[in-house]
Protein backbone atom coordinates (compact mmCIF):
# COMPACT_ATOMS: atom_id res chain seq x y z
CA UNK A 1 0.00 0.00 0.00
CA UNK A 2 2.80 2.62 0.76
CA UNK A 3 4.40 1.62 -2.45
CA UNK A 4 0.83 2.64 -4.15
CA UNK A 5 1.16 5.89 -2.67
CA UNK A 6 4.14 6.51 -4.13
CA UNK A 7 3.66 5.94 -7.16
CA UNK A 8 0.66 7.86 -7.15
CA UNK A 9 2.29 10.72 -5.75
CA UNK A 10 5.10 10.42 -8.64
CA UNK A 11 2.53 10.40 -11.05
CA UNK A 12 0.87 13.18 -9.44
CA UNK A 13 3.80 14.73 -9.32
CA UNK A 14 4.92 14.25 -12.69
CA UNK A 15 1.02 15.65 -14.22
CA UNK A 16 1.61 18.63 -11.87
CA UNK A 17 4.69 19.55 -13.29
CA UNK A 18 3.61 18.67 -16.94
CA UNK A 19 0.18 20.48 -16.37
CA UNK A 20 2.70 23.90 -15.49
CA UNK A 21 4.63 23.35 -18.64
CA UNK A 22 1.48 23.39 -20.73
CA UNK A 23 0.30 26.39 -18.95
CA UNK A 24 3.51 27.98 -19.52
CA UNK A 25 3.92 26.96 -22.78
CA UNK A 26 0.38 28.23 -23.80
CA UNK A 27 0.66 31.77 -22.33
CA UNK A 28 4.00 32.20 -24.31
CA UNK A 29 2.44 31.45 -27.74
CA UNK A 30 -0.59 33.94 -26.80
CA UNK A 31 2.63 36.59 -25.75
CA UNK A 32 4.22 35.88 -29.28
CA UNK A 33 0.54 35.91 -31.24
CA UNK A 34 -0.50 39.25 -29.52
CA UNK A 35 3.04 41.05 -29.77
CA UNK A 36 2.03 41.00 -34.06
CA UNK A 37 -0.32 44.15 -33.89
CA UNK A 38 -1.93 43.46 -37.45
CA UNK A 39 -2.11 39.97 -37.58
CA UNK A 40 0.58 39.34 -39.57
CA UNK A 41 3.96 38.38 -38.18
CA UNK A 42 7.20 39.87 -40.64
CA UNK A 43 9.52 36.61 -41.14
CA UNK A 44 11.50 36.61 -38.09
CA UNK A 45 8.10 36.91 -36.16
CA UNK A 46 6.51 33.75 -38.08
CA UNK A 47 9.37 31.75 -37.03
CA UNK A 48 8.80 32.69 -33.30
CA UNK A 49 5.01 31.80 -33.88
CA UNK A 50 5.90 28.39 -35.57
CA UNK A 51 8.64 27.59 -32.50
CA UNK A 52 6.12 28.65 -29.75
CA UNK A 53 3.31 26.43 -31.49
CA UNK A 54 5.84 23.57 -31.46
CA UNK A 55 6.94 23.93 -28.15
CA UNK A 56 2.93 24.41 -26.40
CA UNK A 57 2.23 20.82 -28.70
CA UNK A 58 5.13 19.14 -27.33
CA UNK A 59 4.30 20.40 -23.74
CA UNK A 60 0.47 19.31 -24.79
CA UNK A 61 1.52 15.81 -25.67
CA UNK A 62 3.24 15.75 -22.38
CA UNK A 63 0.77 16.25 -20.32
CA UNK A 64 -1.65 14.00 -21.95
CA UNK A 65 1.03 11.04 -21.37
CA UNK A 66 1.32 12.07 -17.27
CA UNK A 67 -2.50 11.78 -17.65
CA UNK A 68 -3.07 8.38 -19.02
CA UNK A 69 -0.16 7.28 -16.88
CA UNK A 70 -1.98 8.10 -14.07
CA UNK A 71 -5.21 7.31 -15.07
CA UNK A 72 -4.13 3.71 -16.00
CA UNK A 73 -2.23 2.89 -12.63
CA UNK A 74 -5.52 4.15 -10.56
CA UNK A 75 -7.87 1.99 -12.91
CA UNK A 76 -5.71 -0.96 -13.47
CA UNK A 77 -2.53 -0.77 -10.71
CA UNK A 78 -0.20 -0.83 -14.02
CA UNK A 79 3.44 0.94 -13.49
CA UNK A 80 4.36 3.12 -16.69
CA UNK A 81 7.74 1.50 -17.77
CA UNK A 82 9.74 4.73 -16.56
CA UNK A 83 8.58 3.45 -12.96
CA UNK A 84 9.54 0.34 -13.28
CA UNK A 85 13.11 0.51 -12.70
CA UNK A 86 12.97 2.97 -9.34
CA UNK A 87 10.86 -0.05 -7.96
CA UNK A 88 12.35 -3.00 -8.95
CA UNK A 89 14.12 -3.44 -5.65
CA UNK A 90 9.99 -3.86 -4.39
CA UNK A 91 7.48 -6.69 -4.77
CA UNK A 92 5.50 -6.08 -8.44
CA UNK A 93 3.51 -8.97 -8.06
CA UNK A 94 0.44 -5.97 -8.16
CA UNK A 95 1.75 -4.31 -10.52
CA UNK A 96 2.14 -6.18 -14.02
CA UNK A 97 4.91 -5.13 -16.96
CA UNK A 98 3.03 -2.62 -18.98
CA UNK A 99 4.22 -0.90 -22.62
CA UNK A 100 3.69 2.43 -22.53
CA UNK A 101 6.28 4.82 -21.92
Amino acid sequence: MALDREIEAILLGELNMAQLNHENAKREFWHIAADIPSGLPHPDGAQRVSNAARAQSVAREAHVVALERLNNFLKTGEVPKHLQDRIRGTSLKRFPATTDS
